[in-house]
């Protein structure tokens, strides 16, 4: 019987940030996203792949695209004012999803890709839970 394990992954790592980055970027080139990110529900990057510039700013997008944790605006704008015109420029091909790890809802972001993005996403979300999750 053959016994010689073939590790599947290129890059391993036991920190959980180094192998999150590792996951999401591995990702986020198989999906061909312009990046992809794991934020918290205060916008704060966790991990993020891509520019950091655009991890930042897709890590605290994410909260305000989801309508469970985005609050209401009922104030008064004024005459052709929009609420959101500012904050959306140039995030038009973004999608967001939730990643619960240990009863802690994270938002995994990105951005561009083509038609398998969501699948891409799904694996990513799986993967950051598997990382992050407790270890007994």
């Amino acid at each position: 019987m053959n016994t010689t394990f073939r590790e599947r992954r290129r890059r391993r790592s036991n920190d959980p940030l180094a192998a999150l980055r590792h996951q999401l970027d591995f990702a986020r080139h198989q999906a061909e996203l312009d990046a992809l990110v794991l934020g918290d529900a205060f916008g704060c990057l966790v991990a993020g792949a891509g520019a950091h510039s655009e991890c930042e700013l897709l890590a605290a997008y994410a909260p305000l695209r989801d309508d469970e944790w985005t609050v209401p605006w009922e104030g008064d704008l004024g005459e052709g004012a929009e609420l959101g015109t500012r904050v959306d420029a140039g995030l038009d091909d973004v999608e967001v999803c939730r990643v619960v790890v240990d009863g802690t809802e994270l938002l995994l972001c990105a951005k561009g890709g083509g038609a398998d993005r969501q699948a891409w996403m799904t694996r990513a979300a799986e993967g950051c839970a598997r990382i992050l999750g407790r270890r007994d």
